[in-house]
């Protein structure tokens, strides 16, 4: 035998280590592959940045799904007019409150002189002379008598029935203060204010609060949906009154509720009128007696409204 002869080779065994299955992941469809690297080389990236320990190529992420539009555009929450009623009856707490301590203080008999420095005027007749009733608004769906559907102005009338307006420094320095407090209330623009005496009494013993609601866009809105009935509703909620009772609104048609606030431990008695183009509070000492509230009430917004 020659020493330059090469051995014979061994036949291949067909259970070679080199023939075994891999254990790592297999390779991928000849296609799928192709599709990847057409989209890596449109991205600018040709190969894989960060290859596998195991020499497979990595596969890049194909586009981010954006979805469409949605199906229908959401809409904006309706303005809740319920802070706005809050701040009515915060001007109301406010203007009760001014005489609240003056009740605390004298037992219910303020001791403001009566001596009116205005002009004098003749008691217009009494509105109120109606029969005050504990009944409902008469208007089922709330939106008040024929009368109150007429657009009305506002004024600070000299005398109302049996009551007579006191104009000297002290009624005219609280209306200056309570303007002034209610300049920044959305709901009290042009306050109508003014303090009263009962026939001949020595002092003040009810007061009136009016508003105008002409160019108020969010009571008139109100007044639209839900008519004097359910404004009014929302006037005593938002001043958190006690001991509501519903009341005939009179010839002015509209709502009008009776009952008391509460003003730092002090109930305030007071009704509130509600029509097309205005709303009133009106104020009692404990000194007016209770059948006489709705009866003031009404002579007082007979006289005020034109």
């Amino acid at each position: 035998m020659s020493w330059d002869a090469q051995p014979p080779s061994e036949p291949a065994q067909p259970d070679q280590q080199q023939d075994a299955p891999q254990w790592y992941a297999p390779q991928p469809d000849p296609s799928q592959w192709h599709a990847t690297q057409q989209w890596e080389a449109a991205q600018g990236n040709p190969g894989a940045a960060n290859p596998s320990p195991w020499g497979q190529p990595q596969y890049q992420a194909g586009p981010p799904f954006f979805a469409g539009p949605p199906m229908g555009t959401a809409q904006p929450p309706k303005r809740s007019r319920t802070g706005w009623y809050v701040g009515l009856g915060a001007g109301a707490v406010l203007v009760a409150g001014v005489v609240a301590a003056v009740v605390a203080m004298s037992g219910g008999n303020p001791t403001t002189p009566a001596a009116q420095t205005g002009p004098t005027a003749t008691a217009t007749p009494a509105s109120g002379s109606s029969t005050p009733s504990n009944g409902t608004d008469p208007s089922p769906t709330g939106a008040g008598t024929a009368g109150s559907q007429t657009s009305h102005t506002l004024s600070v009338p000299m005398a109302a029935g049996p009551l007579h307006l006191v104009v000297n420094g002290d009624t005219q320095q609280r209306i200056s203060d309570l303007k002034k407090n209610l300049q920044s209330n959305t709901a009290y623009p042009d306050p109508q204010v003014g303090f009263y005496r009962v026939g001949s009494a020595a002092s003040f013993s009810v007061w009136l609060l009016a508003e105008s609601t002409a160019n108020l866009s969010d009571f008139q809105t109100s007044l639209g949906i839900m008519g004097p009935t359910g404004v009014m509703k929302q006037i005593t909620n938002g001043a958190s009154m006690t001991n509501v009772t519903v009341e005939n609104p009179g010839a002015l048609g509209g709502a009008l509720d009776c009952g008391k606030l509460n003003v730092d431990g002090t109930a305030v008695r007071s009704c509130v009128w509600v029509d097309h183009s205005t709303f009133g509070w009106v104020y009692f000492l404990p000194s007016v007696s209770q059948s006489k509230m709705v009866a003031y009430t009404l002579d007082l917004r007979a006289a005020a409204e034109h």
